[in-house]
């Protein structure tokens, strides 16, 4: 235990022992049976004052029972004495009102309560990740009828890393139903704090899950503040309303690209059905211009209405066409397929597309889209649709 009333006074164990002087009056007042438990509803009063050389101060019931604040005391564990302390002094060293292992609640002691200038108070509950959900649920229950704000500190190792949907309930809890919806762990050193805050910030379904909701920050209890009744490291809440504004910059920048390529890919589809339209008409000319030549019995070059060149093949009456390979014909149009100005076809008459992703040079039948301003010959293939799409 760490306090005890003295001649009405309140006594803090590790402030007994720094004048030898007080420590040896506090020492006859423990035999004499004059130091008394804080807590008004102890049926047993009476405590002793405890202090040597591997142990810290402290003040320990001669018979506790029926007493909340030896009950609450047996509850603590070593680890968490040594952070309550660790978190106490630092404050204390700011100047601020703080106090430790105060009634606050009908059968239960807060582990810190920090005053306000104003006269507002902060209680501080430290817990492990065993605390139930029904303890905690209770407790909260019980502040707010007291209408008291309340910072619970974890007892964790802050290396580990966890998504909020995958940790322990305490966590989960301080992330979704405290104030902030911020979460504050203390390493099992007793040195080290992190520091997280859920983003519940509605960016839009489609943009809010692909990002990061949780901030993060790390640091040493010296990096502890209290500020509007809120304990927190340093500079917490600013930095966390930048990082906030960097995302919101990202997603509008997201947006903007978006919107930019939908943009150019509509602009690119009304283009490809235009190329597709103006090929089909060039084919109809090519097998009317083939037709002709073959039953004319010529070999003469017959030039697109676009610009476009293939290469008859002497045909006569009866003829049958001579039948080539798609590698024949792939290389025949292999040395016009980089230029834009004018669409390529092969000698049977064939559209040939070259994709800007892949590099596949094929029959334009393979391609989603293809054709445009400078574009004339290049274009999208289903294969690389269908990988981008999914």
């Amino acid at each position: 235990m760490e306090n005890a009333i003295y001649k009405d006074n309140l006594l803090l164990a590790l402030e007994i022992s720094k004048n030898y002087e007080f420590e040896k009056q506090i020492r006859l007042a423990s035999a004499h049976k004059e130091l008394l438990c804080p807590d008004p509803d102890c049926e047993h009063r009476a405590l002793r004052y405890c202090h040597g050389e591997k142990k810290e101060a402290y003040f320990a019931h001669r018979n506790n029972l029926h007493c909340d604040y030896a009950l609450f005391d047996k509850q603590n564990t070593e680890l968490i004495r040594r952070i309550k302390k660790n978190v106490y002094n630092h404050l204390i060293s700011l100047g601020y009102n703080v106090q430790m292992e105060k009634k606050l609640l009908p059968h239960h002691y807060s582990h810190l309560l920090f005053t306000s200038p104003d006269g507002k108070s902060l209680a501080v509950e430290l817990a492990s990740n065993r605390l139930l959900a029904i303890r905690v649920e209770s407790l909260l229950k019980q502040y707010y009828e007291q209408n008291m704000k309340v910072k619970w500190i974890v007892i964790d190792e802050i290396d580990r890393v966890f998504q909020e949907n995958q940790t322990y309930f305490i966590k989960r809890f301080a992330l979704n139903e405290l104030d902030n919806n911020d979460l504050l762990i203390i390493d099992s050193d007793c040195e080290r704090v992190a520091q997280y805050r859920l983003d519940k910030k509605n960016y839009g379904d489609k943009y809010f899950t692909s990002l990061d909701c949780l901030y993060e920050e790390t640091g040493t209890i010296t990096d502890l503040t209290l500020d509007n009744l809120n304990l927190s490291i340093n500079g917490f809440d600013a930095r966390f309303i930048d990082w906030q504004i960097i995302k919101e910059t990202r997603i509008i920048e997201q947006r903007k690209r978006e919107e930019e390529q939908k943009l150019r890919y509509q602009k690119m589809l009304e283009e490809s059905k235009k190329q597709r339209e103006i090929d089909e008409k060039t084919k109809l000319d090519c097998e009317s211009k083939k037709l002709e030549d073959g039953l004319l019995g010529v070999d003469t070059p017959a030039t697109h209405s676009n610009g476009g060149f293939y290469f008859g093949i002497k045909k006569v009456s009866n003829q049958t066409e001579q039948e080539k390979t798609d590698e024949e014909l792939k290389l025949e149009i292999l040395a016009k397929i980089e230029q834009q100005d004018y669409p390529v076809y092969d000698s049977m008459g064939t559209r040939w597309v070259k994709c800007e992703k892949c590099g596949l040079i094929a029959k334009a039948d393979v391609f989603y889209f293809y054709g445009g301003e400078n574009h004339v010959n290049l274009g999208e293939c289903n294969s690389c649709l269908r990988k981008r799409m999914r």
